[in-house]
């Protein structure tokens, strides 16, 4: 009996180890960290407080025509665009916050590649001053040359000198990203400094995705 008894707690044990690691990898597929309950309760939090009074013109508002090149020559024309749901993140090269949600608008480019919806970066500074602050990498991306401040790479496609579309839509906050419905008008404004506390939850990510499969529900 007492051989039987031992034998069951050994078997108990390990099938309690088992669960644990279970439980603990369909949190981490959720929410990267914190129980998906947790985090979603914190985001709405933060996101029930208004936009702040520079950002709240913004909504509603039609985007202003462009016409601009990345700097690796790709073409956006708002005109061609028309229909068709656009991210529309603008930064600039001194901006620390900026490097921190490279890794959510990877993500969001990865996802834009399946034709849905167009993600444009715009950076406000020239394009001398980002080759010369910037370096491609072997996997072509785009990585800030020989700095400590970030080890992030961009994957996806840089329009410079955007001055012009960042004064128009009197943007000065950064980085800032901009859902636009296929009416060309802004539906959400996405302030990174709101979820900078959240840094390995992706927030962004999943702000601008659930953005974007609700623009994408709408009829045409």
């Amino acid at each position: 009996m007492l051989v039987k008894r031992n034998g069951t707690k050994i078997i108990l044990c390990f099938a309690f180890v088992f669960c644990s690691s279970c439980q603990s990898l369909n949190q981490n597929q959720v929410a990267i960290g914190k129980p998906a309950d947790e985090l979603n309760s914190t985001i709405q939090n933060i996101l029930s407080v208004p936009e702040p009074p520079y950002f709240s013109h913004l909504v509603g508002k039609t985007i202003p025509s462009f016409c601009v090149h990345s700097l690796e020559g790709i073409k956006f024309d708002s005109e061609s665009l028309i229909g068709k749901p656009m991210v529309l993140n603008f930064w600039f090269i001194g901006c620390p916050n900026c490097y921190e949600e490279i890794p959510d608008l990877n993500l969001i480019h990865e996802d834009s590649k399946k034709g849905d919806f167009v993600f444009i970066s715009f950076c406000k500074d020239g394009k001398l001053k980002l080759t010369e602050s910037f370096e491609k990498t072997i996997d072509n991306g785009l990585k800030r040359k020989a700095t400590k401040k970030t080890t992030q790479t961009m994957f996806y496609d840089v329009v410079p000198d955007s001055e012009n579309i960042i004064s128009e839509l009197n943007i000065n906050a950064f980085p800032v990203t901009l859902t636009v419905g296929r009416d060309g008008k802004v539906s959400k404004v996405i302030l990174y400094t709101k979820l900078a506390q959240f840094p390995d939850e992706m927030v962004t990510y999943r702000l601008i995705s659930a953005e974007i499969q609700r623009m994408l529900k709408m009829p045409e």
